[in-house]
């Protein structure tokens, strides 16, 4: 049992206890107790690599049936044309040895929910949650915006297998350099944050890749961002002016 996952596990216990009351409510997740620790690792994963606060880590988790292999979802309306949008798939074990590889099945899955996600013709069934983010990406590709894609893969254990690796090379030729890939383990979780090129969400279901600051200033608290109709609106929360930036190597690879 590494000391990563013993931590991990202590703070998942916590984030059960502090959130139980929108467990419940908000995400609906019924009485399966391993089912609430799953989206608290998941919440834990994305607040901490993504720098969101509760609400909005929160407010980005869609998974709980009928989510097509996607547990959560961020993004924020188009910035010079594109749109940069993270899928996030957690796998959390009750098994603390820290070294069970993320699962063939779920990079598989990812794969097909990004395929799917930007094919309006392709019916698929989903959970309400998510299928309002997801029709809301589709209006704003319509509207011309340029998708890219961070695929997140989060456990508390080791890297996705060498089966999944191959799996994520084969989709490379249809993906193009629309889609990254990254895997977030408990070490990275705890000790190391975003690794460098790790986008930061800004907002309400909102995510958008800030891989560099072009200025020296302190990023900005999170923006919420919502849509009306075809216009998206932002306005800013509390804290410094947003800094630009600019990412680089925007390739199918695996970080």
């Amino acid at each position: 049992m590494t000391l990563a996952a013993q931590i991990i596990d202590q703070q998942v216990s916590g984030v059960v206890e502090r959130h139980s009351d929108a467990f419940a409510g908000e995400l609906r997740l019924g009485r399966d107790e391993h089912r609430w620790r799953a989206v608290a690792f998941l919440f834990l994963a994305a607040r901490t690599a993504f720098h969101l606060a509760d609400e909005e880590a929160l407010d980005g988790i869609v998974g709980g049936g009928d989510d097509f292999g996607i547990d959560a979802l961020y993004f924020e309306p188009p910035d010079d044309g594109e749109l940069r949008i993270t899928v996030v798939q957690g796998k959390y074990r009750q098994d603390l040895g820290g070294d069970s590889a993320f699962p063939e099945r779920g990079v598989a899955g990812l794969i097909d929910a990004i395929g799917a996600l930007f094919d309006p013709a392709r019916p698929v069934r989903l959970n309400r949650r998510l299928n309002e983010r997801i029709e809301e990406v589709r209006s704003f590709v319509k509207d011309g915006a340029i998708p890219r894609v961070t695929a997140v893969a989060a456990n508390n254990g080791a890297r996705w297998t060498a089966q999944a690796q191959q799996r994520i090379d084969n989709a490379a030729p249809a993906f193009g350099d629309q889609v990254e890939w990254r895997h977030l383990g408990g070490d990275e979780i705890l000790w190391n944050g975003p690794s460098p090129g790790w986008a930061t969400p800004t907002g309400r279901n909102v995510k958008i890749a800030r891989c560099r600051p072009t200025s020296s200033r302190a990023p900005s608290s999170p923006r919420r961002c919502w849509r009306s109709g075809a216009t998206a609106r932002t306005r800013r929360g509390s804290g410094a002016a947003n800094t630009s930036a600019r990412c680089t190597g925007r390739s199918s690879r695996t970080i």
